[in-house]
């Protein structure tokens, strides 16, 4: 049994980081288009999402190739699969691309 009762704040990964200030991020201007995924306050093109998957950090690969699989069902994406491998994956994402 709990000591204390969980709350937010415990479940909260950040803990302890003070919480968004949301009326500044209402402020701030957003011009996306209705429909039109965006990734780091850019449109996710299917170019876009390619040239994340051979650059960023892993956490933003992942939503690229989510971005990718779902915008490109024949697409065969692993995050996780050994650096060749995802090279490959690259190139035929690449050639795929070429033929849309």
């Amino acid at each position: 049994m709990l000591d204390s009762p969980v709350t937010e704040a415990h479940l909260d990964a950040d803990n302890g980081l003070p919480l968004p200030n949301l009326s500044a991020i209402e402020a701030f201007p957003v011009n996306t288009t209705p429909g039109q995924h965006t990734l780091l306050g850019r449109e996710l093109t299917i170019e876009a999402a390619i040239a994340l998957l051979e650059s960023a950090p892993q956490s933003i690969r992942a939503v690229a190739a989510h971005h990718l699989v779902l915008t490109l069902p024949q697409a065969v994406l692993s995050i996780r699969a050994s650096a060749a491998a995802q090279r490959q994956q690259i190139t035929t994402l690449r050639a795929m691309v070429q033929l849309i």
